[in-house]
């Protein structure tokens, strides 16, 4: 929304139409940097207090702009969603690869046994002990060498949903 709202109303910002977009998105940050806040403050177990709204007993709608221009909560909760944009980018890039990765790693013998041998893995994996040990993961024996590495990746992610979580609550209760 913010990505949108803030390139459409910035490039259209000498017409009529940027000034007011501008304007919305303004009014609209506030009620939903509120949102974001008690949401992050729900999902890590803390407390996020919002600042005063400073809107309060200020009638007519150009002091209303005026004041909320003013508002340094305007400013806070404007920057902390949209730096949240490339978090929240970040998040879903590393969880969906991650978990495409363990889901494929965990069930690639149900897959390689419903597939046959149509090659479910487009690699061969060539361990060299004493000589050389080719293992074709496009075998059934060969499609169980990836379930370990699919259950470790499995905690690893969890952490990595802790970590963003963890990030995502610290950047709500700094802004």
């Amino acid at each position: 929304f913010f990505v949108v709202t803030l390139a459409v109303g910035g490039s259209m910002i000498w017409t009529l139409v940027g000034p007011i977009v501008l304007i919305a998105t303004l009014f609209v940050s506030r009620w939903l940097g509120d949102l974001e806040a008690y949401t992050a403050g729900y999902v890590n177990g803390s407390t996020i207090r919002r600042p005063p709204f400073r809107l309060e007993g200020v009638s007519g709608f150009r002091s209303q702009v005026k004041v909320r221009i003013v508002d340094p909560t305007t400013w806070t909760g404007l920057i902390y969603l949209v730096v949240q944009f490339p978090i929240g980018i970040a998040a879903f890039v590393a969880l969906v690869a991650g978990y495409a990765f363990i889901g494929a790693s965990l069930f690639s013998p149900v897959a390689v046994t419903i597939m046959g041998q149509e090659h479910f893995w487009d690699f061969i994996v060539t361990v060299k002990l004493i000589g050389a040990w080719q293992i074709d993961l496009n075998t059934f024996p060969g499609s169980l060498v990836p379930i370990p590495i699919g259950i470790l990746g499995f905690v690893l992610a969890s952490h990595l949903v802790l970590a963003f979580s963890s990030l995502h609550g610290w950047w709500a209760e700094l802004m």
